[in-house]
């Protein structure tokens, strides 16, 4: 007899908790639409080749796909997508699993584009899919509730402020305990690893995948990686990126100081303390305490398509947690 059960990795409530949760959505939403920003819902599968485009980083390596049983069957009589005699598992299914709301929303973006007005203030509140390995606090299946401000050919930095300034106001909401929204700009580390002679783009993404594990891993993992046959960075290298990414502030102006102690680098780095600078004012001037959100040069965000403000929302009191609202400034998906 088989045995009713749930598979690994999701989350099902009981009706009392199932309230609970509607509640917090609504929230959510609630300050969402109080901000001006426009429901979107998109499907729960996309075409393969859309969803992976510019996705990169390890969540491209999580992806569910979704195959008909006559898609299989055809697969295995050797008739693939690229069309009869192809090998067996040659092309990738057609369909795959969402693993998040963005790469759908760039796609969503450039197929309407007629027919939006921009800047395009979109929110989206969906499930999402990713083949992680199932143990607590990490889920196959879950929510994402999204905001995105979408330009076209240009977009003010005034908007990554007013993302902040959004998440400050559910969180404040909804009660759950103090909390810090965490800021850092991808230009600005990117600029650091040029001056240390990691120039090339695609190393720096690698260097940006292992720079994120460190809340994770912890710093001798990161030295070990960065030092080993992988990377083959010195010893001296890795202590500069691992003294740049301990940069913490505490309050407003201790930000705007610790910037100021950076110096000044190639154009990419100095356009990255400018963007983060401009974003620190506009926050301040929206009225957010300078207590809710602080400068951590470590927060790289495990995703590609990231250019610019990169910030994570972690519970003071729950540091283990981790990033319970992440995000970032986007200039090339769509």
């Amino acid at each position: 007899m088989i045995k009713p059960r749930t598979p690994p990795g999701v989350m099902e409530l009981l009706p009392r908790d199932q309230i609970a949760f509607q509640r917090m959505l609504d929230t959510i939403r609630r300050n969402y639409e109080r901000f001006g920003f426009l429901p979107v819902e998109t499907p729960v599968f996309e075409l393969s080749e859309v969803l992976l485009t510019k996705s990169g980083g390890e969540t491209e390596r999580q992806v569910y796909f979704a195959q008909s049983t006559g898609a299989l069957a055809k697969a295995a009589d050797g008739v693939t997508a690229d069309g009869p005699g192809s090998s067996p598992g040659q092309a990738l299914p057609e369909l795959a699993l969402r693993f998040d709301l963005t790469v759908p929303l760039a796609r969503y973006v450039a197929e309407h584009e007629h027919e939006l007005a921009f800047p395009f203030r979109r929110y989206q509140i969906q499930r999402v899919y990713r083949g992680e390995r199932a143990q607590r606090g990490r889920f196959r299946e879950f929510y994402q509730c999204d905001i995105d401000v979408v330009g076209k050919d240009a977009l003010s930095i005034r908007f990554d402020a007013e993302i902040l300034a959004v998440i400050h106001a559910v969180f404040s909401e909804l009660g759950i305990g103090d909390f810090t929204v965490q800021l850092n700009n991808r230009k600005l580390m990117r600029g650091f690893f040029e001056g240390l002679g990691v120039a090339d783009g695609a190393r720096q993404m690698d260097v940006l995948r292992e720079v994120d594990k460190l809340d994770k891993r912890g710093a001798d993992y990161v030295r070990e990686t960065l030092t080993g046959e992988g990377f083959g960075l010195s010893a001296a290298t890795v202590d500069a990126i691992l003294a740049f990414v301990a940069v913490r502030s505490s309050g407003h102006a201790d930000a705007l100081a610790r910037l100021d102690a950076l110096g000044q680098g190639s154009d990419t780095f100095n356009q990255g303390i400018a963007e983060l600078r401009e974003v620190l004012e506009l926050i301040h001037a929206l009225g957010v305490p300078e207590s809710d959100y602080c400068l951590n040069l470590s927060i790289a965000r495990g995703l590609d398509y990231y250019t610019g403000t990169v910030y994570e929302t972690q519970l003071d009191g729950y540091p283990q947690i981790g990033s319970i609202c992440s995000g970032g400034r986007y200039d090339d998906l769509a």
